[in-house]
């Protein structure tokens, strides 16, 4: 839960975008939130610079999403490339840290992350 004390104005209507999309970041190891939940209840009157920055907040984070996504996609791909070389065992390593079962019969089956 992110609590913005302030009034958004075009001052500072920027600053709380980026503020969501990094707070919204994963730090070191650990996974991206889930969900963002904003705490707007300081705010009593935004102006149109704020309307514009909370109606971005929503696509900003889809985007961090999506390269993310795409991320683990690419690591998936090279590990299944992986498998087919002299890297087997450490390759089935790598695509179950990202969710994807590798049978025994050669069948590739997908975890879902939820």
């Amino acid at each position: 839960m992110v609590r913005f004390d302030a009034q958004m104005f075009f001052a500072n209507a920027v600053f709380f975008k980026e503020m969501i999309v990094r707070l919204s970041q994963p730090v070191g190891g650990a996974l991206a939130p889930e969900a963002v939940v904003l705490d707007c209840s300081a705010m009593t009157t935004l102006d149109s610079s704020a309307i514009h920055a909370l109606e971005a907040v929503p696509k900003e984070l889809m985007k961090g999403a999506r390269r993310r996504r795409d991320g683990r996609i690419h690591a998936i791909r090279a590990s299944i490339e992986n498998l087919q070389g002299d890297n087997a065992h450490t390759a089935g390593e790598d695509l179950r840290l990202h969710g994807v079962e590798h049978g025994s019969g050669g069948e590739i089956s997908a975890r879902s992350a939820a």
